[in-house]
């Protein structure tokens, strides 16, 4: 007779006695995860949500696939139809790329290895929340929050260099792909797919920000660092844990700032995971690209310290920080561009 797995259970039931425990700091958390979805969230993520899966459906990646083909096979070995969930990923922040390029694998866009590969550079912050949350509200400089930008652009960039694919037997055959459709009927189409993806990601951030309600009571009575606070609730939930950053000094903060976005948080993952186990594409790869494009924005804002803060750790950690991403280009270079195996 199989056993039944009983101890699948003991994490959420943990969690739920964790949680009315700390009643109040639940109630707090879920109120602080509703004000996020209505005032940060929903304004800046569903419009885009909307136009994206548009996009998608009236032709972009067959647009794309002709104007950036070359570049997108030279630089990451993928079809030009690639660029759309990339452009989407970049202007309109977590979770659309990801959204995006699930939609795109669906319809016949991508091979399996190529939407692996892809994922793992394709979900990024938009430009809203870098340059307006991140740079204007958490770094009090419009220009870090453009240097965010750039950085972002850069460690996508580099990992999706880093994670090029096995060039298929078959990548040069065309791939099925559905006829454009009119405006008129995606249109409706489109604002139901985003309608209920937004659901789906605003449900995931009140729940993480009352878990990280209930988390930050925990760690206050630890009198951990600042930095060690910081660092773990914005490993959870990226917005909320943003603004515990002011914690910290001017030159942590902006590291802090690129490694977190470059993350994106516990919470965008399971929403990424989601998205990738409903259409059937490996997690793997996306998680390694997330972590390995973290790291990378660190060391990126590790370099540029020496321009924007040229008294503080940022020169110590230049030399380090060059060092250790030669290193990681040599190690993936001989993985994807030799042994090339990507789907993980």
């Amino acid at each position: 007779m199989r056993r039944f797995p009983y101890t699948a259970f003991w994490a959420p039931l943990s969690a739920m006695g964790l949680l009315l425990f700390q009643n109040e700091a639940c109630r707090e958390g879920v109120k602080n995860g509703l004000r996020i979805c209505g005032t940060v969230l929903l304004p800046a993520l569903f419009p885009f949500s909307v136009l994206s899966a548009l996009a998608l459906k009236t032709g972009f990646p067959d647009f794309a696939g002709r104007r950036l083909g070359p570049f997108a096979e030279k630089a990451f070995s993928l079809p030009g139809s690639a660029a759309a969930p990339i452009a989407i990923g970049l202007l309109g922040g977590y979770p659309l790329g990801i959204h995006a390029l699930c939609s795109l694998y669906r319809e016949g866009g991508l091979t399996k290895g190529q939407a692996a590969s892809l994922s793992a550079f394709c979900n990024n912050p938009g430009p809203a929340f870098l340059i307006g949350a991140v740079g204007a509200v958490c770094l009090d400089s419009v220009r870090l929050g453009l240097v965010l930008m750039g950085i972002t652009l850069l460690s996508a960039g580099l990992t999706g260099v880093l994670f090029a694919p096995v060039r298929e037997a078959d990548s040069n055959r065309i791939l099925k792909q559905k006829a454009p459709e009119p405006l008129s009927a995606a249109f409706p189409k489109a604002v139901a797919e985003a309608t209920g993806s937004m659901l789906r990601v605003a449900g995931m951030v009140v729940f993480f920000s009352a878990f990280q309600a209930v988390c930050t009571r925990a760690l206050d009575r630890l009198s951990l660092p600042d930095w060690v606070y910081c660092l773990s609730l914005g490993s959870l939930e990226l917005t909320a844990g943003i603004t515990t950053l002011s914690r910290l000094g001017l030159h942590l903060r902006f590291l802090f700032c690129a490694l977190l976005t470059g993350w994106g948080g516990v919470c965008v993952h399971l929403q990424a995971l989601e998205a990738l186990q409903a259409a059937g594409l490996p997690f793997g790869s996306y998680l390694l690209g997330k972590t390995l494009q973290a790291l990378i924005s660190l060391l990126l804002a590790g370099a540029a310290s020496v321009l924007f803060f040229p008294t503080a750790a940022g020169i110590r950690l230049l030399l380090p920080a060059a060092a250790l991403l030669l290193l990681i280009f040599f190690f993936f270079s001989k993985r994807h561009w030799k042994n090339r195996s990507c789907v993980i």
